[in-house]
């Protein structure tokens, strides 16, 4: 054998192992792609799960306040001025309630963003001051 004949014969050679590392790295290529798409799915659905548990025990929340609210307004004087501050208190929690039942986690939220768009400026005196709050309580 030459070494034209060898020179050619390895040439040939390398040109199939090139054309085998190829295909098994585009192989692997599309195995991790569906990897990643598959682990991508399966934290959206956890997400999803996590944020319909997330309004079910919201409105669980607004259930049970919606009770309090009630048993307050049964158990507390109607008239005077400890009957209207006790009623108009128990009509609150009904009402904040029946908000939490109907509006759930991701409506609060929402309504929670549309309030600080409407009002940026309190909204960070508000934070502020709660973290004013936070740091000297954990001071202590």
């Amino acid at each position: 054998m030459s070494k034209a004949d060898v020179l050619s014969k390895l040439d040939h050679e390398f040109s199939h192992v090139a054309a085998r590392v190829k295909e098994t790295s585009g192989a692997i290529g599309e195995k991790a792609a569906a990897a990643a798409s598959a682990v991508g799915d399966m934290a959206n659905r956890a997400a999803t799960n996590l944020s319909a548990d997330a309004d079910e025990l919201a409105s669980i929340a607004g259930r049970e306040a919606q009770r309090v609210g009630e048993q307050l307004s049964r158990n507390t004087p109607h008239s005077g001025i400890l009957g209207n501050v006790s009623q108009s208190v128990a009509r609150t929690v009904t009402e904040g309630g029946e908000y939490m039942e109907c509006s759930k986690l991701s409506g609060m939220r929402h309504d929670l963003a549309a309030l600080i768009r409407r009002n940026p400026v309190p909204t960070i005196f508000i934070a502020m001051g709660l973290g004013w709050v936070a740091s000297r309580m954990f001071r202590k």
